[in-house]
């Protein structure tokens, strides 16, 4: 387990690094709460694996998902889990065949963490805490 205080610069080229590391892990596993910088790591992250600094990556939160195609022509799944009711919601998106074939960023995946524990045996989990407007806490578990 590591720790890691960054700003926001600083949270820019950890997402980079965590993006290169994801291409072999296939699946990060982000918690944190409301506005802790979820979405804006998961764009960061995209942005690098496509190959696009400009792009323009929203939060899938009420797509659930939203799907983008790596500079190495992977598969990269972008799941929201916060509005989901029930397991069995998964099945339909898509999530467990994504899991197996393409590279899977998952915010709010502790909607489900107990069901989802078997499932992830290879992930990378990160929680973000909030510590003030420019500086975020990464509590980082492979």
């Amino acid at each position: 387990m590591k720790e890691l205080i960054l700003n926001k610069t600083q949270t820019k080229t950890f997402a980079v690094n965590l993006a290169k590391e994801l291409l072999e892990m296939q699946t990060l596993c982000l918690k944190g709460d409301l506005g802790a910088g979820k979405t804006f790591l998961s764009s960061e992250m995209i942005k690098f694996l496509i190959d696009d600094s400009d792009a323009n990556i929203t939060s899938p939160t009420f797509n659930i998902v939203n799907i983008y195609t790596s500079k190495n022509g992977k598969s990269i799944y972008h799941f929201d889990f916060y509005r989901l009711k029930n397991f069995e919601e998964l099945e339909n998106i898509g999530f467990f065949d994504a899991l197996l074939n393409h590279i899977c960023i998952i915010e709010w995946w502790n909607v489900f963490e107990s069901e989802l524990k078997n499932y992830l045996q290879k992930a990378i989990f990160l929680d973000i805490l909030y510590l003030s407007n420019s500086k975020r806490k990464f509590i980082y578990v492979k």
